[in-house]
């Protein structure tokens, strides 16, 4: 209903517009009424076809697929054990290089890792020599304090979280079902690309030039520049940054 309701205001704001325009230049206000709805409609219908056939293109597929990477770990859980190893090992070597056991726990998204859990785990798996247990749940501190302590196998922690980032960077591994006849979604959890401690110092550095060029030019949008790339460099220092290798 709310994207109806979105679509609806833009056409009126573009209707608005393309009157204005024809009434101030002709003069006439009928004329400008008729000229402006006809424009409209013209131009509503090329959108959409645009979109359509954009829409179709490989780019905007894996755009979709970043944009469910919050959905991957509820996927992964609901999945037959069998299938989402194999997927999340698929995923991992995208990821990462080396040889290392792969362990899934599949668990609510919405719960959390339990010491016990990750013993368990741990302890069948006493053969290999590193081992990456990953969780569709969050792993809390004290879960990774005790995988820090573990030799024999050494355990490297992926929750849920990290996994959809790792699906974020790596959209043709992991694919939702029916995600392609999905044309619109929000955002939510797609700003992983976006928001994240590797693009930080370039967000800084973006809002110092900006507000630099405000100070020489008093131009308010070079502020509101500023002020946007500094709000995404403070958001990307509160979310956990990726780590460049398991162990």
């Amino acid at each position: 209903m709310g994207k109806k309701i979105d679509r609806f205001v833009c056409t009126l704001v573009i209707a608005a517009a393309l009157y204005f325009y024809f009434r101030a230049a002709l003069g006439n206000r009928l004329l400008a009424l008729a000229l402006a709805l006809f424009a409209c409609a013209v131009l509503c219908r090329l959108l959409r076809r645009l979109w359509t056939r954009l829409s179709k293109g490989k780019w905007i597929q894996m755009r979709r697929i970043r944009k469910s990477a919050g959905s991957i770990s509820m996927y992964l859980a609901c999945l037959p054990r069998e299938e989402a190893l194999a997927k999340l090992e698929m995923l991992l070597k995208k990821s990462y290089a080396g040889e290392y056991a792969v362990e899934l726990v599949q668990a609510p998204p919405s719960g959390s890792l339990s010491q016990r859990e990750l013993f368990e785990v741990w302890k069948t798996h006493r053969d290999a020599e590193r081992l990456a247990v990953c969780a569709t749940c969050e792993c809390d501190s004290s879960c990774r304090m005790l995988a820090a302590t573990l030799r024999q196998p050494r355990i490297a922690l992926i929750d849920a979280q990290l996994l959809a980032q790792l699906a974020a960077a790596h959209p043709g591994v992991l694919e939702l079902p029916g995600e392609a006849q999905r044309p619109h979604r929000q955002l939510g959890r797609s700003l992983h690309l976006l928001i994240n401690r590797k693009n930080a110092p370039r967000c800084f550095l973006f809002s110092v030039s900006m507000l630099i060029l405000y100070a020489l030019s008093a131009n308010p949008y070079y502020l509101i520049s500023s002020m946007a790339f500094l709000f995404l460099a403070l958001a990307s220092l509160h979310r956990a940054p990726r780590p460049a290798k398991l162990f």
